[in-house]
């Protein structure tokens, strides 16, 4: 009788546990007051789903657009998109205990102890040492040096466009992009190019990277729940550990020969070997695979965006033609310092940037000891929270007609839509962790 007491005890508590957590999730939990789709405020499985997918952007755009600026997207997670959370979650704060708002340690875990450090794994100390040693690759004055060799590589992709559309096949304007990108930024990173514009095609490296990295995506999208993410990293197929181990390799070869090979022109690397903020070879190797991806990858879609939504808009690309054929008598005559100079086209630079958005997710951070406070409210302690590039640059509480190309948001002047608010892109421009490929 105790025995069958006991079971019956033991099943019911089995069967309420989880009905009264998910009401403390729903109407108990700190976060309980932020709206937000309530099957995701109760797991993190459906919020795991649509990342593994691709559709994570898509989904936290569609919550905001129902539910406003603050979102709760998971049961410790929130997501804004009033610009002046920007500021409240990425910018530094010397007057409080830490520096900035730490990592979220599930999406960007530390590196373990021995391993080389990546720049978008690095702590507070490691990524300012990082970021100050790439900083120098990204000046001015290495831009200038190094515009020589960006302008060779877009003349290579325009002569091969015009070549093929000359024989009327079809052109790829992505793939052509994605190619020039790679080339550039596989050359100023390892002091060579992998020949991806002389062969209309991606290079076996460029290809491992790529398909590498789409790996270790699938991959992270089950860090939420740690016993299953440590099951499938143990059940990994034989051929993505080699596909992996020859990327690596390959890199590590690349880097050291450049290392041993004195070059006539400034490229990444240089600017490493000569600054005070040492690196070591394995920290150049893993971030000369990171900066190819990253780089080029965030440029490809940022130059194909521009180009996508000045077709889509003739009189816009247009008024940007019009404007660079009349400042410059030749292609020749055109650089970075006097292209930078036309109002039109960087107007059109940024609004097909805001459109596009090359980098659509928030980058997560976590709550400290003690909660902080964002856009006025106060989030405890253990709160993932970020800021939604992509869902904010097309949100009509941040700008008027947010879905359509006008260049009049950039220009001063009355035409078009306005920017409902200018703390918008200068609270972009204020995190201390932007990419530090901006310049370029």
């Amino acid at each position: 009788m105790t025995l069958g007491i006991s079971l019956y005890a033991a099943i019911i508590t089995a069967l309420l546990l989880p009905v009264l957590g998910a009401l403390q999730r729903l109407y108990f939990h700190p976060l309980s007051r932020h709206n937000g789709p309530r099957l995701w405020a109760l797991t993190r499985l459906p919020y795991m789903l649509a990342f593994r997918s691709g559709q994570l952007a898509h989904k936290i755009k569609s919550f905001h657009e129902i539910y406003g600026d603050t979102v709760r997207v998971a049961p410790n997670e929130v997501s804004f998109i009033d610009p002046s959370a920007v500021k409240d979650i990425y910018n530094r704060r010397p007057s409080l205990h830490y520096k900035s708002l730490p990592k979220d340690p599930v999406r960007q875990p530390p590196p373990r102890p021995g391993q080389p450090i990546n720049i978008l794994e690095a702590g507070d100390e490691d990524h300012s040492r990082l970021r100050k040693a790439y900083a120098t690759s990204f000046s001015s004055q290495a831009l200038t040096a190094q515009e020589p060799l960006v302008t060779s590589y877009v003349r290579k992709m325009i002569a091969q466009m015009k070549s093929r559309a000359s024989s009327a096949a079809v052109v790829d304007l992505q793939d052509w992009a994605s190619y020039c990108t790679f080339d550039i930024i596989c050359s100023l990173s390892l002091g060579e190019d992998f020949g991806c514009l002389d062969q209309d095609r991606y290079h076996e490296w460029v290809g491992m990277l790529v398909h590498s990295l789409k790996g270790k995506v699938q991959l992270a999208s089950y860090r939420f729940y740690p016993w299953l993410f440590n099951y499938l990293v143990k059940r990994l197929p034989k051929a993505a550990q080699v596909m992996a181990a020859k990327h690596q390799a390959t890199t590590k070869e690349k880097v050291q020969k450049r290392l041993r090979t004195e070059v006539d022109r400034p490229d990444f690397l240089s600017h490493l070997q000569n600054s005070k903020h040492e690196l070591t070879d394995g920290e150049m190797e893993i971030n000369a695979a990171t900066m190819i991806f990253a780089g080029s990858h965030t440029l490809q879609t940022a130059i194909t965006g521009i180009l996508f939504r000045l077709l889509q808009n003739p009189g816009a690309l247009s008024r940007v033609t019009e404007e660079v054929r009349s400042s410059f008598a030749t292609a020749e005559d055109m650089d970075y310092r006097t292209l930078s100079k036309l109002p039109i086209l960087e107007a059109a630079i940024k609004e097909g940037i805001r459109l596009t958005s090359p980098v659509p997710l928030g980058l997560t951070r976590l709550v400290p000891a003690g909660g902080h406070t964002i856009c006025g409210e106060f989030f405890p302690e253990g709160t993932i929270v970020s800021y939604m590039q992509w869902a904010a640059n097309i949100s009509p509480q941040n700008y008027t007609k947010p879905n359509e190309f006008h260049l009049g948001r950039w220009l001063n002047s009355n035409e078009g839509p306005s920017q409902t608010t200018s703390e918008l892109q200068r609270s972009l421009s204020s995190r201390v962790r932007g990419i530090v490929s901006d310049r370029i």
